[in-house]
């Protein structure tokens, strides 16, 4: 038995009850309607969906939930139980709820009264023979002070209907609209043919037109007796879907080998939730007013930087944790252990994470924006100027290094520095130093050999190995440094510099490098040697991730990007979409949250927020957040399953997917 609704998050839907109680309490003790309180009115049963002042407009009663129950056994009529839940504005003690419906789009239409089950909850109960049903049409009303409020699904009713082909008869519930992450389920009867054995079923869906498909096993089974024939009743609960998402889907019977399918060819029942009207607000989980400006994920809590207030919010709820003002232009927000940091045009200031209480504000030689350096825990590493600066957590200084302009952050919280310089013989002299964390000390000097073609001044320091080792990019050409100062190996690998595509190196389990690059490409950590290369062409965007199993995530593509999973150089599977705006890994790496802009082809439709399975590649979910020609809101990071995203006008948003 599964639920759906129409209603927006609890939150909002119990403060628009609230207020609606009070407005029409109010008004209508000004009525002489009010003293009709407890009457017995009438319904009027026709011409009720042709008038649009009752189709939801005052939400003083909603719909909030269908199910359907197939009933079956040995000794009675399979039948289907229906059951509708309803949620009323309290304007009334003495109140009145129900249904009108229609089985079968019979013209009459019969009342059903709903019982009472906590709060201001009702809900009503239907039960109909499973053979020969076909629609149920109904439409909600709630009387209370001498008036009648509908819910008619903005004038069309609320309309379960059934697909009949080939002997099998499929319906979906809650019939639409569907809403949010409500779960929908899909009922399937089939009178058997033949006893010589028990016939199963499946049901067979898309995500995506076709592109990819899954079969969906039945949750439950039932069978029961219609006089001579005997009729077998499977229900799929599908989960929840996004608004914005569409799925086609169509069932399956096998009995005796054959296989009977449950929608004629290109015909089959699509399921389209919807959010009447803002998609993105039907599914938030909490929103807050961040002001536009840096943000931060991190650790269970999300920071904003914007109109001079530094904000610190529960990523699970949005509660505000903290604020503290900030008065130093932040280009951005990071996190060393303990400390918040705003690393602003002319300074860098400090927060203690979890009170907000001010620490210090360091002030660099001059006034030019630094680079807070990532991957310290312990203590805050600023590069500014040309000067590397080593601080406490509490701002002290406590040591400075001069003409560092490529640093990073080792394992152990050391520092390599590479400078690059011209050599007496023409080419590029490149130097490798490290220096100790507590003291600045330097620890070794190493010049790295000159690669064996040409280059400029164009060197990268890679992402630190998980041993401690060293990576330099030099054009084409890669060089393994160990932790104690040895070059280990240096090779040409076709490979381009993070600096041109915007990735990182990724470490598999047994040590083997991927590097990013217009051919991502695999190299064993002790020696250098290419165990492989993808096939695919330019350009990479963003770099290569290593997921579960070790499988590697790559992101390539400039107008239609795809996101593709190679293993040990084979192409497992593509997922792509016109105009992938961002991507990230989402539960440990179980999940890949796609934003894409699809085209049609020549106009944008929309921006989507999607969930893709890393182990198949087919979209799990789908969310519409922005229209045609809206501004697309950004991704900022995630927390759990929780992801936040901030709009062009400052808004926060948290989703739970």
């Amino acid at each position: 038995m599964v639920s759906g609704s129409r209603v927006l998050a609890r939150a909002l839907l119990k403060a628009d009850l609230m207020k609606t109680t009070t407005i029409f309490a109010s008004f209508c003790f000004l009525l002489a309607a009010c003293s009709q309180s407890g009457s017995d009115l009438e319904l009027d049963l026709t011409g009720r969906h042709l008038d649009a002042a009752k189709a939801d407009g005052s939400r003083v009663v909603q719909r909030v939930s269908e199910t359907v129950d197939f009933l079956a056994d040995s000794e009675t009529t399979p039948a289907l139980r229906f059951h509708v839940g309803i949620e009323v504005a309290n304007l009334a003690y003495h109140k009145r709820v129900g249904i009108v419906y229609s089985v079968n789009n019979d013209s009459h239409w019969s009342r059903a009264e709903a019982r009472w089950t906590e709060g201001e909850r009702w809900i009503v109960t239907l039960e109909r023979p499973a053979a020969g049903f076909r629609s149920l049409k109904y439409a909600i009303w709630y009387q209370a002070l001498g008036v009648t409020y509908w819910d008619n699904n903005r004038g069309d009713d609320f309309h379960v209907s059934t697909i009949e082909h080939d002997g099998v008869t499929s319906f979906v519930s809650p019939s639409a609209p569907v809403q949010g992450t409500d779960p929908v389920c899909v009922t399937v009867l089939y009178p058997r043919q033949s006893y010589a054995a028990m016939p199963s079923a499946f049901l067979r869906m898309t995500k995506d037109a076709w592109s990819h498909q899954q079969d969906v096993r039945p949750s439950s089974q039932q069978m029961g007796r219609d006089g001579s024939t005997s009729m077998v009743g499977w229900q799929f609960e599908l989960g929840g879907l996004l608004p914005g998402s569409v799925v086609e889907m169509t069932p399956a019977v096998i009995e005796d080998g054959k296989t009977h399918w449950g929608t004629p060819y290109g015909e089959n029942m699509v399921v389209e939730p919807e959010c009447g009207g803002d998609c993105l607000a039907a599914a938030v989980t909490w929103k807050q007013e961040g002001g536009f400006g840096p943000t931060l994920v991190q650790d269970g809590t999300v920071y904003v930087a914007a109109g001079g207030t530094l904000r610190a919010m529960d990523a699970a709820t949005g509660a505000q944790r903290w604020s503290a003002q900030v008065d130093n232009s932040p280009l951005r927000i990071l996190k060393v252990g303990s400390v918040v940091l705003c690393n602003g045009a002319e300074n860098l200031a400090g927060w203690d994470a979890s009170t907000g209480t001010p620490l210090f504000v360091f002030t660099a030689g001059s006034p030019t924006p630094g680079r807070v350096l990532p991957g310290s825990k312990s203590q805050i590493y600023l590069q500014a100027n040309s000067m590397l600066y080593a601080l406490s957590p509490k701002g002290t200084e406590l040591w400075r290094l001069s003409g560092a302009r490529k640093a990073m952050v080792l394992p152990d919280e050391d520092v390599a520095i590479l400078t690059e310089g011209s050599s007496p013989e023409g080419g590029v002299r490149t130097t490798l130093i490290r220096y100790a964390a507590e003291t600045g000390a330097e620890m070794w000097n190493l010049r790295l050999p000159e690669p064996a073609a040409p280059y400029t001044m164009n060197s990268v320091l890679e992402r630190p190995g998980p041993d401690g080792a060293i990576y330099v990019t030099r054009g084409s050409e890669l060089s393994a440094v160990g932790a104690s100062g040895q070059v280990r190996w240096q090779r040409d690998v076709e490979y381009r510099s993070s600096g041109q595509y915007g990735g990182e190196l990724g470490f598999q389990s047994d040590g083997t490098i991927i590097f990013p690059g217009q051919r991502p490409t695999a190299v064993r950590a002790s020696d250098g040697a290419v165990l492989w290369q993808t096939s695919g062409a330019c350009c990479l965007f963003g770099g290569p991730t290593v997921g579960p199993n070790d499988t590697v995530y790559d992101i390539r593509g400039w107008k239609s990007r795809s996101l593709e999973a190679w293993s040990d150089g084979e192409l497992l599977w593509s997922q792509s979409g016109a105009g992938l705006v961002q991507a990230f890994a989402l539960r440990g790496a179980d999940v890949v949250i796609l934003s894409k802009r699809y085209y049609d082809p020549d106009h944008t439709i929309g921006v989507l927020l999607q969930t893709v399975d890393l182990t198949t590649g087919q979209i799990a979910s789908s969310l519409k957040v922005a229209d045609d020609g809206g501004p697309t809101p950004t991704l900022i990071g995630h927390a759990g399953s929780m992801v936040i995203l901030q709009h062009i006008d400052g808004e926060i948003f948290g989703i739970e997917l």
